[in-house]
């Protein structure tokens, strides 16, 4: 983590200690009281001995601010004491459209969920071990882990007490999800036509990291290069992750993927392998809730415009990355991707 970022993370956590204190003894109080939800096979002997779990969760949701439908940023904080447990949400609006920019967001309010915790915990002699869905938000904290002594962070659910946490977290999201659908129900909208959109993944055989990109049939196209991932099923999820942040402003999206694992993991159909999947596919379920999202299999090099882009995008930000090609290098190649999209569609309208 490079030091600008650490230090915008300890600013955030610094403000966050100020911010809470009292919803942090107010939640506390309601552990002890006995208030939240009875677990007694959590218990031990010795209310010392007892060990503290928490869950953070962030998603991305539209809500209601100020009369008007807008995305946001949200995050929840999962807490049991060994006896009971409680939640509590946060949320920010988003800052900047740009996929970069939602995923910082995210993160931030994540920082809020998990300052939540750690205050709770902090000062009553107690350990807690968190588990953290969103990889960024990881990423993180995990540069700033010397500075939260008392606290485990947790890659993976493993520990069935994390795991029961994780499903009490998921449960509250969709019923908060649902409640904020209802109210904006009778919220009048402009109305949007579909968007349609093709994604694709390229990596190398027995090299880690990939690229991973998205084009709409408007030309406009998102392509980066993801280090950390190592296999293309992952990769394929990644991208269709990408599209849903890319492309956000409450229209329909349809979209094109050449990959049949990718859609059976996201329809249900195949099985999640690992945590990496487990985790995109709970990320795409919940940016596709707030607005009507469907996916189509398409032959991968079959000559279909948009998803012969797609390809073409991911490729060449795999290998700029490997290369180092300058970054007014890489933004010539993607243009010229583009605009032989551009004249593909002109082709075929003629």
């Amino acid at each position: 983590m490079s030091p600008r970022l650490l230090g915008r993370v300890r600013t955030t956590i610094s403000a966050a200690r100020d911010q809470f204190p009292s919803r942090a003894r107010r939640a506390r109080r309601v552990l002890l009281a006995g208030l939240g939800v009875r677990s007694a096979r959590w218990s031990s002997a010795d209310p010392r001995d007892q060990q503290w779990y928490g869950v953070v969760r962030t998603f991305t949701a539209e809500e209601l601010i100020d009369g008007q439908p807008r995305t946001t940023a949200c995050a929840i904080a999962v807490v049991c004491d060994g006896d009971y447990s409680a939640f509590h949400f946060f949320s920010r609006p988003h800052e900047g459209t740009g996929p970069r920019r939602r995923e910082a967001t995210l993160g931030l309010v994540g920082v809020d969920a998990f300052e939540y915790l750690y205050k709770i915990v902090e000062g009553h002699e107690r350990d807690i071990i968190v588990y953290l869905h969103q990889p960024h938000l990881r990423d993180l904290l995990r540069s700033a882990a010397p500075a939260f002594p008392q606290c485990t962070m947790r890659e993976s659910l493993e520990d069935e007490r994390l795991s029961r946490l994780n499903g009490i977290a998921g449960m509250q999201i969709d019923l908060r999800v649902h409640r904020q659908q209802s109210r904006l129900a009778g919220i009048p909208r402009k109305e949007h036509g579909r968007l349609v959109v093709a994604t694709d993944a390229s990596l190398r055989s027995r090299h880690r990291g990939a690229g991973i990109a998205c084009v709409s049939e408007e030309g406009i196209a998102e392509s980066v290069f993801r280090a950390h991932l190592g296999r293309i099923d992952v990769a394929e999820l990644a991208a269709i992750d990408l599209a849903l942040s890319t492309f956000c402003d409450g229209r329909a999206l349809h979209v094109l993927v050449d990959s049949r694992h990718a859609l059976n993991y996201i329809e249900g159909v195949g099985r999640a392998r690992d945590h990496a999947i487990a985790s995109l596919v709970d990320s795409i379920r919940g940016k596709s809730r707030s607005r009507p999202v469907t996916f189509e299999w398409v032959r991968a090099h079959n000559g279909h415009p948009l998803n012969e882009a797609a390809h073409r995008l991911a490729v060449a930000a795999r290998r700029c990355h490997t290369s180092n090609v300058p970054p007014d290098t890489q933004q010539r190649i993607v243009s010229g991707i583009l605009e032989d999209l551009t004249a593909d569609s002109v082709d075929q309208t003629v």
